[in-house]
């Protein structure tokens, strides 16, 4: 049996669906269930009617053709391929393939984690099938894997920025992204442009469709959809070298999909995820060494005794060899230019920098074929095994840079990582999606630094600061280390950049949280500072390491910023932009999200806004501020 189905009406409106040459009829509503009335009288429930995608959801796209494949008694619905397919039609299709907050809450229950543990990589391997990737071709990829909790993404931006000057194709795949989804696939530094995204997501999903019917019409999520994309982005574009960026973990990671990568790291370990990975450190390690593979080298870091106890012990399960890096110091080149700011990342460019290494002696051929010209000054460490000088604690020798090692490392970009934009001479942005006690003190510390450096000339600074965290992590520990800083006024608001916009091909939609439980958070993060300036009286906030001794508290030792809770990024952006006195006109907002002008905002010469807590909440003010931000 097959039927032929046009979806007709807008996501923002429930739509009616009218099923061709018969008068069966689907009516849904936004991101609904289906129900589907045959002659209006045979109903038949979301149990019997499944679409091609995760978690059985509609998931259907206004203006596009569907058939309806019936099997085994249950509806079948595939979209039909058409020759004017857009951007945002890729982007509409990849946003329906994210899990919903109810789901994903019922997911992160113990038995429902240990099943999709188990579950990962088995599905991952058919998915790869599917999609026509053969997965020992991956090999030809020449990847450098990271995991690790902080610093990965920085390690893979150094890693690529220094690979990239010896003349290589690179790929960088990771994760979030801050601004467009194309961030997250790479090609020699720069992401994926929207044409060729267009043109590889469909190639992808029109296999993976193709093939849905005969896999009971189950489609990859939202993040393994886009590790299958990157993987078919760069066998298709045929880069030399792919930086690997884990999502999640490690050993479950679809991106540990990979049979044989040319070197892995593993980067600082902290409780993170906890309710995914476990609450102790040694789970998170275990997890996090899953990506080490037989006789391929790894390096980590200097972690804490318990995470190092386990990652030596997985090393010797898995038979490789695990290498820690040495100090910045040991280089004899005064290393100050860091592409990407903060002196925590001196750790992230080290252990970049032994990666590349290792790299550069394993694949020789290629660095050959490619700029035999560079070849020379590689020369001293490409003869010899960087391994030869370990000292007995496996710790890896430093070694003359190459001067386009360390020119790499003064042009790597992370955006969203101790950023500082100026938009004009009324305001100026710090931004870091810092979300753990240590990223948060390197955020503060680095701001404190820097701030009276970037705003020189102004006499009377104001400082807001706009915040928000995901429900799972220490909002306490978090915001008491932000709170040594006298803000005039802090900011909350949820990781949704417009609450009067519901587009599902925008690249900031979330399905993942709800609107209702993100706002929640925002007041309950109110609560928590509020409640700290009132307990501030009677025991003194602890002081973050690393602070100048200029940072202005009240006589309670904490910030006595005012607050207010806004319900979207846009609605924020816009009641700060309008919150110095010479502004022209009122910020266009309700008056229930309005609140007074501070003084001391409306008559300053300059405001810093912090932001702070989650790299989506970064993205969202980034886009708001304009490509200049973020290009």
């Amino acid at each position: 049996m097959l039927t032929r189905f046009k979806v007709h009406g807008t996501w923002q409106q429930c739509s009616i669906w009218r099923v061709a040459n018969i008068n069966n009829t689907l009516t849904v509503s936004q991101r609904d269930f289906i129900t589907l009335e045959i002659n209006r009288k045979k109903q038949i429930g979301v149990n019997s009617i499944r679409h091609i995608s995760s978690h059985n959801r509609t998931d259907l796209c206004p203006g596009s053709s569907y058939q309806a494949q019936v099997k085994d008694r249950h509806y079948f619905l595939m979209e039909e391929k058409t020759d004017e397919r857009t951007y945002e039609d890729a982007i509409q299709r990849l946003n329906n393939l994210q899990t919903n907050a109810s789901v994903l809450a019922n997911m992160k229950k113990e038995k429902e984690i240990g099943k999709k543990h188990l579950e990962s990589l088995p599905a991952m391997r058919k998915f790869l099938e599917r999609s026509k990737i053969d997965v020992n071709k991956l090999d030809r990829l020449n990847i450098i894997h990271v995991s690790g909790t902080k610093g990965k993404g920085s390690v893979c931006a150094f890693c690529e920025s220094i690979l990239r000057q010896y003349g290589l194709k690179t790929g960088f795949y990771s994760s979030p992204h801050l601004v467009e989804v194309g961030e997250r696939i790479r090609i020699n530094g720069k992401p994926l442009d929207r044409d060729l995204f267009t043109k590889y997501f469909f190639q992808l999903y029109d296999r993976l469709s193709e093939t849905a019917v005969e896999h009971d019409g189950v489609m990859p999520g939202y993040f393994r959809f886009l590790t299958l994309m990157a993987f078919h982005v760069y066998l298709q574009e045929n880069v030399d070298v792919a930086v690997l960026e884990v999502g999640l973990g490690g050993t479950y990671d679809c991106t540990n999909v990979i049979n044989t990568p040319i070197v892995c790291g593993i980067t600082k370990l902290e409780i993170d995820h906890a309710a995914v990975l476990g609450k102790e450190i040694h789970q998170i390690a275990a997890h996090k060494a899953g990506i080490m593979k037989p006789d391929r080298p790894a390096i980590t870091i200097e972690q804490v005794k318990e995470a190092e106890d386990v990652l030596f012990e997985k090393s010797k399960e898995i038979k490789t060899s695990l290498y820690r890096i040495p100090k910045l110091k040991d280089f004899q080149e005064n290393i100050e230019d860091f592409g990407i700011k903060g002196h925590h990342q001196e750790v992230n460019a080290v252990m970049a920098i032994q990666l590349a290494r290792v790299w550069c002696y394993e694949k020789q051929d290629i660095l050959q074929q490619r700029c035999p010209e560079k070849v020379e000054e590689l020369r001293s460490i490409i003869t010899k095994s960087p391994y030869e000088n370990a000292d007995d604690e496996s710790r890896l020798g430093a070694f003359n840079l190459p001067p386009s090692f360390i020119q790499g490392l003064a042009e790597a970009k992370w955006l969203g990582r101790c950023q500082y934009y100026r938009k004009d001479d009324n305001f100026s942005y710090f931004l870091d999606g810092a979300h753990t006690k240590s990223s948060v003190e390197a955020f503060t510390s680095w701001y404190q630094e820097v701030s009276g450096k970037y705003c020189e000339g102004f006499e009377n600074i104001s400082k807001i600061l706009v915040f928000f965290i995901t429900g799972e992590r220490d909002s306490d520990i978090i915001l008491k280390k932000l709170s040594v800083i006298d803000f005039e006024y802090v900011v909350f608001c949820p990781t949704i950049f417009d609450e009067k916009l519901t587009n599902a091909n925008s690249d900031l939609t979330n399905y993942n949280r709800s609107r209702d439980g993100r706002l929640r958070k925002c007041f309950e993060l109110e609560q928590k500072w509020l409640l700290m300036n009132v307990e501030g009286e009677e025991e003194q906030m602890e002081t973050t390491t690393g602070l100048v001794n200029s940072t202005q508290k009240n006589s309670q030792g904490v910030s006595s910023s005012k607050t207010g809770v806004f319900p979207s990024i846009t609605s924020a952006m816009n009641w700060i932009k309008y919150s110095k006195e010479q502004r022209d006109e009122k910020p266009p907002m309700n008056d229930e999200y309005n609140p007074d002008y501070p003084i001391e905002l409306q008559h300053s010469d300059h405001v810093q806004v912090l932001v702070t807590g989650s790299l989506h909440l970064v993205g969202g003010i980034l886009k708001f501020l304009g490509p200049k931000s973020y290009q």
